[in-house]
């Protein structure tokens, strides 16, 4: 009989040993791969559900922004002596509609697709459509609780303020705003005594007003619709029946998707050739971190435009009001000096030139604003034509002086656009903390009184707040 090689059984037994030595090490390996699949998939779903809660807050402040902006625009139009004159105690349609006190305005500056004036008993009395007159009733345009929206405007505590609700119109959901014409704080006016005009600002919240929010905020694709949708996030409007819904994004699993076939080609070439296996972890591991560089990239690029506004890259009225907000609530209270600024001659640019040539003039002057302002002030745009300027523990009166006759010269100077020059000017109201006022918000209605003393002085100047802006004549 013929006996086998002892070499070749030698090199048997090496083999076997090798092997069962490799067994601990390759389930040792799988094990590591499982915990490694495991908590791959652990981190996809955690930056999912994470995304998903940011999606959730950035579309309600964005919702919350709208839904202040119309609350607070249709005040500089309800608490106006003259609307009181030429809305409620009579309807002058020549002020309203051919000199432009209302008319198409809001519809232009803000996109208001209905302005309408509801008389004391309940009838519609001045409605402008679209940015166009009209006779229709606000009850056969608006869908919704009209009554209770009218009554709950004319409310003795909301005198001084709006109430903002969610309504429909044609069956597209609308954010309405509801607001007493009042003479604001014009004592020139003596009041008639009865039942209010309500004056009603509507937005529709059509598929295009979504898509421009959507992109401005950097804010998840959103559609509307009558509870939530199958698949959808979703978050009741103004505590309606509509619906914001949405799907957010899906960092994690598109990443998972992305890296889970070359996981496991990594697996599969780890139990055949080690170096293989070596050259795709590392390929995966750049992968990875690629997109995760990618994935936080567009995370600080969502947080960066929450905070700022979109054309000038200035700061944003929630980024002001929070800063605002951190230094009011400082113990002790830090000084503050708030300059309200709005542009004059302003609009005829966008008229006569197009919004192009003013989105142009509008960065320029944000740029002119932060190139003059103090290095540690805030410059913020609060939209439309307006700005504000922070500076925190000013030097004196005369240095808020200097900057106010700075800016004022800075902004003087003509502006070139498409070839040509054009000139505008501004107007600046100053408010002080403190001294004036302890919040926000009253901080703010007070530079906007003081600004309105400013362009009633004849425009392209400032006026600090003083009591006498609340006393009459």
């Amino acid at each position: 009989m013929f006996k086998s090689d002892p070499t070749s059984r030698i090199a048997a037994r090496r083999s076997q040993q090798l092997v069962w030595r490799l067994v601990p090490a390759i389930g040792a390996l799988l094990l590591l791969l499982g915990l490694g699949g495991y908590l791959l998939v652990k981190n996809a779903l955690s930056q999912d559900a994470d995304v998903q809660q940011r999606s959730r807050v950035f579309i309600s402040r964005t919702l919350e922004q709208v839904r202040n902006e119309v609350g607070r625009n249709i005040i500089n139009y309800s608490k106006w002596g003259e609307a009181y004159k030429n809305l409620h105690m009579t309807v002058n349609k020549v002020w309203a509609d051919e000199q432009r006190n209302v008319g198409d305005i809001p519809f232009e500056l803000y996109g208001y697709n209905g302005v309408l004036v509801i008389g004391p008993q309940d009838h519609t009395r001045y409605a402008v459509i679209d940015g166009k007159p009209s006779d229709i009733q606000a009850a056969n345009w608006l869908q919704g609780d009209l009554p209770a929206l009218l009554a709950a405007a004319r409310a003795p505590d909301k005198e001084d303020t709006s109430i903002v609700s969610a309504m429909q119109v044609d069956g597209t959901p609308a954010l309405v705003a509801a607001a007493t014409i009042t003479p604001g704080w014009d004592p020139s006016i003596t009041t008639i005594p009865g039942p209010a005009s309500v004056m009603i600002f509507a937005t529709l919240l059509d598929d295009e007003e979504l898509a421009h929010l959507s992109e401005t905020y950097g804010l998840p694709s959103m559609t509307l619709a009558t509870g939530k949708l199958p698949g959808y996030e979703s978050m009741p409007l103004l505590g309606s029946s509509t619906h914001v819904n949405w799907i957010p994004p899906h960092p994690g699993m598109d990443l998972l998707r992305q890296t889970l076939p070359l996981f496991l080609a990594g697996v599969i070439a780890l139990m055949g050739v080690l170096a293989v296996l070596l050259r795709h972890a590392i390929l995966s591991t750049r992968q990875i971190d690629e997109q995760f560089a990618a994935l936080h990239a567009s995370q600080a690029e969502a947080r960066h435009l929450s905070l700022h506004d979109f054309l000038t890259g200035l700061p944003n009225r929630y980024q002001l009001t929070q800063y605002l907000d951190d230094l009011l609530e400082q113990a002790p209270a830090v000084p503050l000096a708030l300059l309200y600024l709005d542009l004059d001659r302003f609009k005829p640019v966008n008229d006569l030139l197009g919004h192009a040539a003013g989105d142009l003039v509008l960065q320029e002057v944000a740029r002119r604003l932060a190139e003059h302002a103090p290095p540690e002030a805030m410059t913020a745009r609060l939209g439309g034509d307006e700005f504000v300027i922070v500076i925190a523990s000013p030097a004196s009166a005369e240095a808020i002086s200097e900057l106010c006759a700075r800016l004022r010269d800075a902004l003087c100077q003509p502006i070139e656009v498409h070839g040509q020059r054009v000139q505008i000017g501004t107007s600046i109201g100053v408010a002080l903390a403190p001294l004036h006022a302890q919040t926000v918000s009253e901080l703010l209605r007070l530079g906007d009184m003081a600004l309105y003393q400013a362009k009633s002085a004849g425009r392209n100047t400032w006026c600090v707040y003083s009591e006498r802006l609340r006393q009459p004549g």
